[in-house]
This record gives C-alpha cells, sequence and structure tokens, in this order.
C-alpha cells in the first residue's frame, strides 16, 4: 500500500481507538477487542482507519516499494473473519462478473459451451496472488540461516539482516514473476512473433532465476523456461536433448515422476527427437506424457487441456510417420476436442487458435491418408476458413492448408480447382520467401 499522510480518525473512530489505547500493549496478554470487523465494514475508507489503529504497525521498505502490516493477535482472528466475510464475496463477485463479460464478448467457442460459473470462480481464485510460494522456509528453518539484504538484492554495501516478513515477500514476489513468465511462454508458438517474444523473455528467466532467495521451484521453472527457448533458438539438437534430460531429472527428483510439469517436458523432448528422425523414441516418450496425464484428477487435465492436446496431436503425428493410420487419426481427433475448451475466463488465446486450425488441417490430412476425401474435403473447408481469419498475411500454415485441400480437389476430379489452388500457392510462397527472418 502507497504511504499516506496522517488523516484525523471519524468521532467513532476515537471513540474506538480510546478504549483500545486504554489495553494492554503489543506483546502481552490477548486483550478482549471491541468489533473490529463491523466498523471496518462501516468505514468508507477503511485505511486511514487501520492506520490509525494501535494493534496494527505499518513499516514501508523502499527496496520493495511496499509497506509490511502486523497485526497484533487481539486483532489478528477479527481481520481475517472480516477478510473472508466482506471482502472475498466482493473480489469473487467481481471476478466472476469480469470472466462472464469476457466470455460474452471474446470466446471463440461459445457457441459450443455455455459459461461455467463454478470452473471461472475456481479459475479466478488461481490468478490472486498468493500470501506465500511454494518452498517458503519456516519461520524456524529461516531462523537457523537468516540471509541478508547483501545477499538478497547483490548490493556491494553490507545490510542488516532480511526478517521473515520481508523474506516471504521477496519470495511470493519472485514466485509472481516467475509464474507469469511461465504463462507468457506457455502461450507462444512457434511463429516469427512468437520466436520473438521467447529470444525477450530469455534474459528475464535468466535473471529471476538467479535471484538468491527463489524457491527450488521457481528455479527449476525458470530452468525450464529457458531451456524450452534455447531448444528453439539454438540449431545443436542434441545439445538441447541433454538439457533437456538434465532438467527431467531434476523435476522428477522435485516434483515426483508424475507430475505435469514432467509429461510437458517429456513432449518437448518427443518433439526434438521426431525432428532428429527419431520416431520411435519420440513415441515412447509421448505415450509417458500421456499416461501421466490420463491419471491425473479432472481439473488438473482442464487446467493444462493444451499440454495434453499437445501430447495427443504430436503422437498422432508420429503414429502416421509409422504407418499406424487409422490410431493417428483418433488421436488426431482427440486433440482437436481438447482444443475446443474454453477457458474459464472465454479468453481464446492465439495460441489456441492456432492449434484448431492446425489440427484441422492434420485431420483432413489423416481421412485422406485412409482414402476417406469426403470427410477430409469437410475438415480443409473449416481449416482453410480458420487460417485465413487467423493470418492476414501469408503463413506457412496457410500453404500447408492448401497444399491438402489441392490434393482433395484433384481425387474428387476437380482438376481446374486444385490448379488454381497450387497457383495460389506458388504466389504466397513467393512472398514469404521475400520476407526477411530477423531474430
Amino acid at each position: 500500500t502507497p504511504s499516506l499522510p496522517p488523516t484525523q480518525p471519524s468521532a467513532e473512530n476515537t471513540s474506538y481507538l480510546s478504549k483500545l489505547r486504554n489495553l494492554i500493549p503489543f506483546g502481552g496478554k490477548t486483550p478482549a477487542v471491541p468489533d473490529l470487523a463491523t466498523l471496518l465494514a462501516r468505514a468508507e475508507d477503511p485505511i486511514p482507519f487501520l492506520r490509525d489503529c494501535p494493534l496494527l504497525s505499518f513499516k514501508a521498505y523502499d527496496k520493495m516499494a511496499v509497506e509490511l502490516v502486523s497485526v497484533h493477535p487481539a486483532a489478528r482472528e477479527q481481520l481475517s473473519h472480516c477478510f473472508v466475510s466482506n471482502t472475498v464475496p466482493k473480489l469473487d463477485s467481481a471476478g466472476l462478473a469480469k470472466a462472464s463479460d469476457n466470455f460474452n464478448r471474446t470466446a471463440w467457442f461459445r457457441q459450443y459451451r455455455t459459461f461455467d460459473p463454478t470452473r471461472a470462480l475456481e479459475e479466478y481464485r488461481r490468478t490472486l496472488p498468493g500470501l506465500s510460494a511454494p518452498g517458503v522456509k519456516t519461520p524456524d528453518e529461516f531462523a537457523q540461516n537468516p540471509p541478508s539484504w547483501t545477499a538478497a538484492v547483490g548490493a556491494r554495501v553490507p545490510h542488516p539482516a532480511i526478517n521473515y516478513p520481508e523474506y516471504q515477500h521477496l519470495v511470493s514476489h519472485c514466485h509472481r514473476v516467475a509464474t507469469s513468465l511461465g504463462a507468457e511462454l506457455r502461450l507462444a508458438g512457434g511463429d516469427i512473433g512468437d520466436l520473438l517474444l521467447k529470444k525477450h523473455l530469455q534474459p528475464h528467466f535468466k535473471a529471476v532465476g538467479r535471484f538468491p532467495l527463489i524457491s527450488q521451484y521457481d528455479a527449476l521453472s525458470c530452468s525450464y523456461g529457458l531451456t524450452n527457448i534455447e531448444a528453439t533458438l539454438m540449431s545443436d539438437s542434441k545439445t538441447a536433448l541433454e538439457n533437456y534430460y538434465t532438467l527431467l531429472q531434476d523435476q522428477k527428483q522435485l516434483y515426483g515422476a508424475r507430475h505435469p510439469v514432467v509429461a510437458q517436458t517429456l513432449t518437448d523432448i518427443a518433439d526434438l527427437k521426431f525432428s532428429t528422425n527419431d520416431a520411435s523414441g519420440s513415441k515412447e516418450a509421448l505415450e509417458s506424457a500421456l499416461n501421466i496425464y490420463e491419471r491425473l484428477p479432472q481439473s488438473a487435465k482442464e487446467e493444462h487441456f493444451m499440454e495434453v492436446g499437445l501430447a495427443l496431436s504430436s503422437l498422432g503425428i508420429v503414429l502416421g510417420s509409422l504407418g499406424d493410420k487409422k490410431r493417428s487419426r483418433e488421436l488426431l481427433e482427440g486433440a482437436l476436442a481438447v482444443y475446443q475448451t474454453v477457458p474459464a475466463d472465454g479468453n481464446v488465446s492465439k495460441k489456441q487458435r492456432r492449434l484448431v486450425a492446425s489440427t484441422l488441417t492434420d485431420v483432413a490430412h489423416a481421412y485422406l491418408c485412409e482414402g476417406d476425401v469426403t470427410s477430409a474435403k469437410k475438415h480443409i473447408d473449416f481449416a482453410i476458413m480458420a487460417h485465413r481469419n487467423l493470418y492476414s498475411d501469408p503463413h506457412r500454415e496457410t500453404l500447408r492448408t492448401l497444399n491438402v485441400m489441392s490434393i482433395v480437389y484433384a481425387l474428387l476430379g476437380d482438376k481446374p480447382e486444385s490448379e488454381r489452388l497450387r497457383q495460389e500457392m506458388g504466389r504466397l510462397e513467393n512472398k514469404l520467401d521475400s520476407q526477411p527472418l530477423v531474430l
């Protein structure tokens, strides 16, 4: 909270505060406190009221640009009750209204789904900044070896030791930054703009990952981000695979072998193996990833739906290359259904739309491989509409879709249309080749 100038308490507050001043001081026996929650609920602006209350102390920390509030045990229970009974319902109501509004205005699949307030509320609560982060030391663990400001902020001039509330804030803030970076990376695909985004995220992952007080969970999250970005930008697949396997062992040791982050890393390893013509190794890694996802509770599957869809579609493509045409098509159709999951806030990311469009093309191609030209035509018509809605400029995925579409028309006997599509592909390819690649 920002620092505010001293204010004169109201008559009601003055009366209440005079009662508190007659009580025993901080650190003594817990007094019988008047109804603090009721007065807080009535207060037009509770912040000045709380600043005048002798049961709370405020201390500003310029290095963190925040104030930490210490609460006397006599007031803690009432403040907690006030937060749960008054503040939480207001936050929930505002979050639910915003999620419903976003769903009605922007949801891409709203014609297929209805708004789910229960799921939306759960998703909203997960986005609220927590008071702590995974891996925060207990007060006793912290007391055994308290870090100093010198270690925490890398200062050259020694600073006094950090107290426990400061430590909690630093680790929790670091957790929120690492989580935000991971969320940005999750929505990045393989387009030029996404590659640029990954390149810009790279130094941030490095800086946060080097922070001395970062929890081991957040440090590992930053390691995943860096490994993923480096594998995308580097041309040395062997080194990238070695980095992924090192990361995988660390993840298994910290999270266990059946955690979603392990499955996500296995999917990345499978993609790298497939790009180096190791289809069998890719198949094995993807089956292990899907085995982990299948054992998750439904709520966790919904939270990681894009990762589940990626594992399904990747395995479908791998099996197609190995000649298992029917299983390949079934997995791709399963991925397409998963990708049509509407996020709780109703906002469908561009990456999710791209995944739907590209998977439609993959499903059409799978039907072609099975000889079902009619089903291939239905899916490729949807795919070309989706790609043209997504990309105003020439794009490789549009070219791939046009290629499959030209084959479909050729098999249907419409050679003029097939030839027209190939000519359009040629024009788009010339435009793409003339565009510079800048990273």
